[in-house]
């Protein structure tokens, strides 16, 4: 057995009723943020039929399909897809299917036709209730096709027609779907930072020094650039002898006289007209905007021999990003673009871009051992919601803004082998990854979390995908040789399990005596997400991450009266490493039980087998139990010391009025050539402690610590730094201006060692106690410290939860 248990302190429990080692502790009364629909979401493919989850013969997609995915609950999905949708052309895939053309993937280049085109995919989003985040082909769309494109998804069919030129709202009510999608996310382009996606941009700069790959793609171009081909296609450039025929450059549009075009290595030449050319003349019409070239039907110009190579040489002209940001806005507002450069703030104005997209991929070693392969799993889960933290403290460095976000719409693991060849990737330990980087992303209130992909032909019976037994096995694959069925794997199920057990609004959640596992790595058992939704029903996922040990728990829904019965669901199968394939699509699969759990009391015992993910659905009515320690608003007399507070030095902590509103209270600290210090005890508490007070900086290059202390140690803080920060653990958890409140709150748990840091309502970070030795915690204290400046404190409340 491989369980070390952590030492914790007993929680009040029900008269008479035994405490497990492990206790997870809940606050159902305080609310903790929305929870965002995009936290359980998945990456589509437009391509190949959507991977063989949409029948063309019917222009539908499978019902097991949709059956599965409207039971999951998705939240969120990508369309059309990541590498290979690079270069979609959206006005191609949209209206009858005879008027439709082929698409060309941006992965190997092959052309596709897109029979689960445009309206296809967000019908069917629409559907099973899911929003979009939609990725837009930077590489072969204009800052003008892309605000198209937002009039085509977003507008009412009125008439408005926002974006100038052809009505799309009234096109896409021609195409049967007359009211708007109301699609509010777009990312620009996907991995363009990679080599092998840098399409336009690998072109060489036309004047002066070549730009970099980041600043070409933030501020646009003008580039070399060569290459023709049939359209649809990406490098079929062989004429096949017929009269007029039509060919393009790779990118548009394309610098006026810039092009030279040869056949069989000749340079014809470029004429107005080709209705008007000489019989025979070695000639073409070339449109600079579309990069489309005719050339003659023997009457009117020459017919390029069959068989005969079509190159061209060009200049390309191709917009940054701030220009489809500001062309896409100017079609609606409301909408949020990202960069899919994380260096975007370096080169466009901080209001011109909603955050950068992230793809957080692991790739692991070869593993050895079935264990090894379990532990590797769960680690990248863990690793998966750890990088969180540190993407919202960069994007917060790089943007100065508060209001930016990182969508995170891939993640996954790239490559690994496994002593199970490709079904060990299929393992339901590895949906217990999934389970964990859901959970960790919705306790940290992350907006979007998307899943590498939805749907592959892992069994067969569709192109084999690169990696199709692994990265690309994903949430769902045809039951080969049945097409029309689908095997929901244990991360699929994984989904469903998370997209019916989760609320709409997250509570705080506390694990007390953990277990460590320990085998070929170091990691908790349990992880826990406690939500709520608007009938006061509570919600609890726990993930129990260890490969052959049950945990006995005792649950504690802190001032909460459970009535009724229970709604459990457990995820998990014989073993760590059941999968489910077309043999045998229920090895990992959900069970539901009504049990009575804790009824008109506040706990229960549970005890939540190995390897498995729960939820569990909870009525009954939610009580403030918070008890109240400190209550300091500074309504006194404007000169003296606040109330139970102690400064130094003498008069550098005092009461005085707001200067931005006269008839309110607070407390001034003010350093002037020596640090100050402002402490108040609030006697010697244990359990889960909140402490919350309102700040203002009449500067941003002083600083001011916010600290909470056990015996004079410290066990949190917050910073308003002198760089106009707000930090903690050397990280950046928010932006802050001279002359705004901001509410702070350090919610403590004295048995975890742990805490958390809100920023007016928002969680930035939670993490363990600064100093772990501390035995109770006693006071809160303000210090100013490395320049001279003021700072306002108001409302300090100290909590505790008993």
């Amino acid at each position: 057995m491989s369980l070390v248990f952590a030492a914790v302190s007993s929680f009040p429990a029900s008269p008479a009723h035994a405490v497990n080692p492990v206790q997870i502790v809940v606050d159902p009364f305080t609310d903790r943020g929305q929870v965002s629909k995009g936290t359980i979401g998945a990456n589509e493919r437009y391509s190949n039929d959507g991977n063989g989850m949409f029948d063309d013969a019917t222009m539908a997609v499978y019902s097991d399909f949709k059956t599965k995915v409207q039971n999951a609950k998705y939240g969120m999905l990508r369309y059309p897809a990541g590498t290979i949708a690079n270069l979609f052309k959206w006005k191609d895939s949209i209206g009858p299917v005879a008027g439709r053309k082929n698409e060309v993937l941006g992965s190997d280049f092959t052309s596709v036709f897109p029979y689960y085109g445009l309206d296809e995919g967000l019908k069917f989003h629409e559907e099973v209730g899911a929003e979009t985040i939609y990725m837009v082909g930077e590489a072969v769309e204009t800052a003008a096709s892309a605000a198209d494109l937002v009039e085509y998804l977003n507008a009412p069919n009125n008439g408005s027609n926002p974006n100038g030129g052809t009505d799309w709202a009234a096109v896409r009510a021609a195409n049967g779907h007359p009211s708007p999608y109301n699609v509010k996310h777009f990312e620009i382009g996907n991995e363009m930072a990679s080599s092998n996606q840098r399409y336009w941009m690998n072109g060489t700069s036309v004047s002066g020094a070549d730009k970099t790959p980041a600043e070409k793609y933030a501020l646009g171009d003008t580039v070399n650039q060569s290459g023709a081909r049939k359209y649809g296609t990406w490098s079929d450039n062989t004429s096949d002898g017929t009269a007029s025929q039509k060919f393009y450059t790779r990118f548009a549009p394309v610098v006026a006289n810039s092009q030279t075009l040869k056949v069989n290595g000749t340079v014809w030449t470029e004429v107005a007209n080709i209705g008007t050319a000489a019989s025979g003349a070695n000639v073409y019409q070339f449109d600079d905007a579309t990069g489309e070239m005719v050339f003659g039907n023997g009457t009117h110009g020459a017919i390029p021999a069959n068989n005969a190579a079509i190159t061209i040489d060009y200049q390309h002209t191709h917009e940054g990003f701030q220009a489809y940001y500001d062309a896409m806005k100017a079609v609606d507002p409301t909408i949020k673009i990202y960069s899919n450069f994380d260096s975007i703030y370096t080169y466009v104005p901080r209001n011109k871009a909603d955050g950068y997209v992230i793809h957080d991929y692991d790739s692991t070693s070869s593993m050895s051992t079935l264990q090894q392969l379990h532990d590797s799993f769960i680690t990248e889960g863990d690793d998966h919601v750890s990088h969180l933290e540190t993407y919202k403290s960069n994007i917060r460095d790089r943007s100065l803004r508060n209001d930016t976000i990182v969508p995170v719409t891939e993640y996954g693991n790239i490559s690994f082998t496994t002593p199970m060849g490709d079904d060990g990737a299929r393992i339901l330990s590895r949906g217990l990854t999934f389970a964990t980087s859901m959970v960790g992303a919705i306790n940290y209130g992350w907006p979007i979390n998307i899943h590498q992909g939805m749907v592959a032909y892992s069994f067969g019976g569709g192109p084999a995908l690169p990696g199709a037994g692994k990265v690309y096995n994903s949430l769902f694959a045809p039951a080969y040789p049945d097409m029309t069925s689908f095997v929901e794997s244990s991360m699929g199920k994984a989904y469903n399990l998370m997209g019916n057990g989760v609320g709409t609004t997250l509570v705080s959640s506390w694990i007390a005596g953990n277990p460590t596992e320990t085998h070929t790595a170091s990691y908790p058992a349990l992880v826990a997400l406690a939500t709520k939704d608007a009938a006061n029903n509570v919600y609890l996922v726990v993930v129990n991450r260890s490969s052959a040990n049950d945990v006995a728990t005792t649950v504690n829904l802190k001032g909460y009266t459970i009535s009724g019965s229970a709604t459990v669901r457990t995820l998990n199968g014989a073993s760590y490493t059941s999968f489910n394939s077309p043999a045998h699509p229920g090895d990992v699969s959900i069970s539901t039980t009504t049990p009575s759990l804790g009824a008109g009391g506040s706990t229960f015992d549970y005890t939540f087998p190995a390897h498995s993910a729960t939820s569990i659905k909870l009525s009954g009515t939610p009580a403030n139990t918070w008890v109240q320690k400190i209550k300091n608003d500074f309504e006194a007399a404007v000169g003296g010391v606040p109330l139970g507070f102690t400064a130094a030095p003498a008069g550098s902590a005092t009461i005085q009025k707001d200067p931005a509103d006269a008839s309110k209270g607070v407390m001034l600290l003010q350093r002037s050539g020596t640090d100050v210090t402002a402490t108040r005890n609030f006697g010697s508490l244990t359990g889960i402690v909140s402490v919350k007070a309102k700040v203002k900086a009449a500067q941003t290059n002083s600083r001011l610590r916010m600290l909470v202390l056990g015996g004079g140690t410290i066990a949190a803080d917050a910073n308003f730094d002198v760089s106009g920060k707000i930090m903690n653990n050397t990280k950046t958890r928010y932006i802050y201006d001279a002359g705004t409140w901001y509410n702070l709150e350090l919610l403590l748990n004295q048995d975890t060692k742990t805490y958390s840091l809100f920023i007016n309502g928002e969680k930035v970070v939670e993490k363990g106690y600064n100093n772990a030795g501390i035995s109770a915690l006693t006071d809160v204290s303000f210090q100013v410290t490395t320049a001279n400046g003021s700072f306002y404190v108001d409302d300090l409340f100290v909590n505790a939860l008993p």
